[in-house]
This record gives structure tokens, sequence and C-alpha cells, in this order.
């Protein structure tokens, strides 16, 4: 129970953070996790299930995805979900084409604009807004898991 007066999970506890400029901060985010999931689910498909081009991995941008979507409305805010301003606000380019190798090299280098800019946000909320910050720092973590696992099957292709 939080104690009288305390900013809950769905308020905005900002302080000097705008809270328009957070909702702003999250969809663009929102756009690159959105991004993810097409990607991911383009290349497990055309993949035909192969261990590298995952199920889980989709699974785990939607997740994040609709922690994003949750966190955006708690705020107050509207999920920018229109088709045509995601590749506007995306932090990377859609890439589906390429060998698997070529396409899992983009998605690292994608991975790893999508981690600098979880980075960048978290630190630009500080300890003003504890429940977005908690959102963020959990993809956080899926995104270097992640990025962590693209590098193993980056590996393990150089190998075969």
């Amino acid at each position: 129970m939080l104690p009288e007066g305390a900013p809950g999970r769905n308020s905005f506890a900002g302080g000097a953070r705008d809270r328009n400029t957070v909702v702003r901060l999250l969809n663009d985010i929102l756009a690159s996790e959105l991004m993810w999931l097409m990607r991911y689910r383009r290349r497990y498909l055309l993949a035909g299930g192969r261990p590298e081009i995952s199920e889980e991995r989709t699974a785990a941008s939607a997740t994040s995805a609709d922690s994003l979507v949750r966190r955006i409305v708690e705020l107050g805010g509207e999920p920018d979900l229109d088709p045509d301003h995601l590749l506007s606000r995306c932090l990377a380019d859609y890439a589906s084409r390429g060998s698997v190798g070529e396409m899992i090299r983009e998605d690292l280098r994608a991975e790893h604009m999508v981690i600098a800019s979880y980075a960048e946000v978290i630190g630009y909320l500080g300890d003003s807004d504890p429940p977005t910050r908690e959102v963020l720092e959990a993809n956080l973590d899926r995104e270097s898991m992640r990025a962590a696992q693209l590098s193993q099957i980056l590996r393990e292709l150089a190998v075969q």
C-alpha cells in the first residue's frame, strides 16, 4: 500500500519531466518494438521455423510493446499504433532482405540502437517517474538478452 499522497502506478510523478514528452518518447520506442515484432514474425515464417529465427523472439517483442502501450495509457496518453507513423518513428529500418546471417547482423545493429534509446530515456527520467523507469528497465533487460542471443547466433552461423 502506498503512503497517503504518494504517486501511484497510474499517476505521473514526473516533477520536472513533462508527461507529454514522456508519452512521445514511449511512443517512439513503441514504434521500434512494433517494427521488431513485424520483422521477427516475417523472418520466422519465411525461415520455416529455423531455431535462429524463433517464435520466442516474436513473443518477447510483443511483451515489450504491450508493456509500453500499458504505460502510455496509465500516463493518460494515447499509444500511436497508426501504421503510417511507425516507419517515421522507428529507430531502425525494416530491413527485410538478405541471407539469414545478413538479416541477423542487421537485427543486431538495430538492437543496439534500441538499447541505446532505452538507456537514453531511462537517463532522461532519472528518478522522476519510477513506474515508467521500471517498464523501461524490464524492456531493456529483454533487449540486452536478445542482443546477446543474436551475437551467439552469428557466432554459430560463422562456424557452419
